[in-house]
C-alpha cells in the first residue's frame, strides 16, 4: 500500500496533535482494551531512512478511551523541531494485544514540515 500524505500543516517548533482510529471492515471502532504495548517512528526520506523520533505508549502516544478505538499523537515543540524542512518523514503506529500477542500497524502516513516563522533566532 502506498504511504498516505497526513493532511494539516506541520510547523517546526509547534505542538502538533492528531489522531487515528481502528475500525473493522465494517466501519465499526475496534476495542483497544487488550493492547499492552503501542510505538511509532519516525523516519526520513524513505520507510527505510533514519530514524529521528521514537513514540511509545509513555512518550506521545494514547489510547484516551480503548473502546473507542482511538489513538492519539502528540507531539511537543522539542520533538518538532527534530523534523527536517521540506522533507517527507514517514511513520506508522504498532500495537501489541497482550493476550493474544497479535501485531497490528496502520497504514503508512508521511508529512512535511514547514519552517516557523515566529522563532527565536
Amino acid at each position: 500500500m502506498k504511504p498516505k500524505a497526513l493532511s494539516g500543516f506541520f510547523k517546526r517548533g509547534s505542538t502538533w496533535r492528531f489522531s487515528f482510529i481502528r475500525k473493522d471492515s465494517s466501519g465499526v471502532a475496534i476495542d483497544l482494551s487488550d493492547v499492552t504495548t503501542y510505538r511509532a517512528l519516525f523516519r526520513t526520506e524513505s520507510v527505510d531512512g533514519e530514524v529521528i523520533l521514537t513514540l511509545s505508549d509513555t512518550n506521545g502516544l494514547l489510547i484516551p478511551i480503548p473502546i473507542n478505538g482511538t489513538i492519539e499523537v502528540e507531539l511537543t515543540p522539542v520533538q518538532t523541531v527534530l523534523f527536517p524542512i521540506g522533507i517527507k518523514v514517514y511513520f506508522d503506529i504498532e500495537l501489541t494485544y497482550g493476550i493474544t500477542g497479535e501485531v497490528w500497524q496502520t497504514p503508512t502516513y508521511y508529512l512535511i514540515s514547514e519552517q516557523e516563522v515566529t522563532r527565536d533566532v
